[in-house]
C-alpha cells in the first residue's frame, strides 16, 4: 500500500497500472540476480582474504595493490573483505565469472574510494566524439567505474581505463540465427523472421540493429538531426553509426511459422534499413558482484560499473 504522503509516477502509477510498453519507462522486470527468478547464492567458497595479500582496513593505508593481487589470484569464488575500511586509489577490474567481493556486513566492511576516474586517468576517453560542447563534462560520466566487472581480457583491449566490452565482440556472423524481415514498433513483442529453424521457446536471444546512415539516432531522439556521428579518422569501430550497435536481450515466448513472440516488449523501433537481426545470446562475465558490504565514494556515480560481456 502506498503511503498517503507519497508521490507516484505518471508513467508507473502506484502499482504499475499506468505503465505502457510504448511509453518512456523501460521494462525493468528482469532486473536482479538471474532475472530476479532465483535467490542470490550465499554459500560460495571463500577463495581469498584481502588481508592475506596485505590489505589493512584502517581507512588510511592504500589497499589497491592488495585487492588487485587477490583478484588476480582468484579464478572463481569469494574474495573476503573483513571488517574495516579499505582505501582504494585506482581502478579495480574483475574479468572472471564467479568472483564476488564479500564483506562482513553493511557498515562493517567498506571499500573507500577517495578520488575519481578523472583524477586517476585524466580526460582520456573520447567516447563523446566531436561534440566539443560537452567537453567540460567528465569523460567518465558514461564510462567504466572505479570497480569494473568487464569481459575476459577487456582490461588490456584498448588501454588502461578505456571503455570496451570484452576481448572481442561476442556478437558476430557466427552468432547470427536469422534476419528480421519486417518492421516493428517499440513496445511490440512480435518479430518477423526469415527462418525459425534455430529458434525455440524459452531461448535467450539478442536482437541487434545498426545505424550506418544516422537514421537510427534520429529516430531515438524524436527526429532530431545528429551531425557528430563518430565517422572521423581514428574513431573506434563500435561508434553509433555501425552495424549491430544497439542490442536487446529477451527470451522467446513462442515460435510461429514466420515470426516469434518475445517475452519482453521491444525498447526501440525496428526498421529494415537498420539491418535487424536475431543472434544467439552469448553471456560474458556472470555470477559476479559485491555482497554484504558497502562502498564509500564522494563521487558515487563512478563507483561501480558493469561492462559485460
Amino acid at each position: 500500500m502506498v503511503p498517503g504522503f507519497a508521490f507516484t509516477s505518471s508513467l508507473w502509477g502506484a502499482h504499475g497500472e499506468l505503465w505502457e510498453p510504448t511509453g518512456r519507462l523501460l521494462d525493468y522486470s528482469y532486473a536482479g540476480y538471474m532475472a530476479n527468478e532465483a535467490p542470490i547464492p550465499s554459500n560460495q567458497t571463500i577463495a581469498a582474504d584481502v588481508v592475506q595479500f596485505g590489505a589493512v582496513g584502517d581507512g588510511v593505508t592504500d589497499c589497491t595493490q592488495a585487492f588487485k593481487a587477490a583478484i588476480a589470484a582468484v579464478s572463481s569464488g569469494v574474495i573476503y573483505v573483513p571488517p574495516g575500511t579499505y582505501l582504494i586509489t585506482t581502478q579495480l577490474t574483475i574479468s572472471n565469472s564467479g568472483v564476488v567481493l564479500r564483506g562482513a556486513g553493511a557498515g562493517v566492511s567498506t571499500i573507500y574510494i577517495n578520488n575519481s576516474l578523472t583524477d586517476v586517468f585524466g580526460q582520456l576517453w573520447s567516447g563523446h566524439g566531436e561534440e566539443t560542447n560537452i567537453s567540460a563534462q567528465s569523460d567518465w560520466k558514461d564510462g567504466p567505474g572505479m570497480i569494473r566487472f568487464a569481459g575476459p581480457g577487456s582490461a588490456n583491449l584498448a588501454g588502461v581505463g578505456h571503455v570496451q566490452i570484452g576481448a572481442q565482440d561476442p556478437i558476430s556472423n557466427a552468432t547470427l540465427l536469422t534476419a528480421i524481415t519486417g518492421p516493428a514498433l517499440r513496445g511490440s513483442v512480435k518479430i518477423m523472421v526469415a527462418s525459425t529453424k534455430a529458434l525455440k521457446p524459452n531461448q535467450w536471444v539478442t536482437i541487434t540493429i545498426g545505424d550506418v546512415n544516422g537514421t537510427l539516432v534520429k529516430d531515438l531522439y524524436n527526429n532530431v538531426n545528429v551531425t557528430n556521428m563518430c565517422n572521423v579518422t581514428g574513431q573506434p569501430a563500435y561508434c553509433i553509426n555501425d552495424l549491430r550497435v544497439m542490442r536487446f536481450h529477451s527470451r522467446i515466448y513462442a515460435v510461429r511459422t514466420n515470426y516469434v513472440v518475445l517475452e519482453r516488449p521491444l525498447p526501440f523501433n525496428i526498421s529494415l534499413e537498420w539491418v535487424p537481426e536475431v543472434h544467439a545470446f552469448v553471456p560474458g562475465i556472470e555470477q559476479c558482484g559485491i555482497d554484504n558490504g558497502g562502498i564509500d565514494n564522494p563521487i558515487p556515480v563512478e563507483a561501480v560499473r558493469w561492462s559485460s560481456p
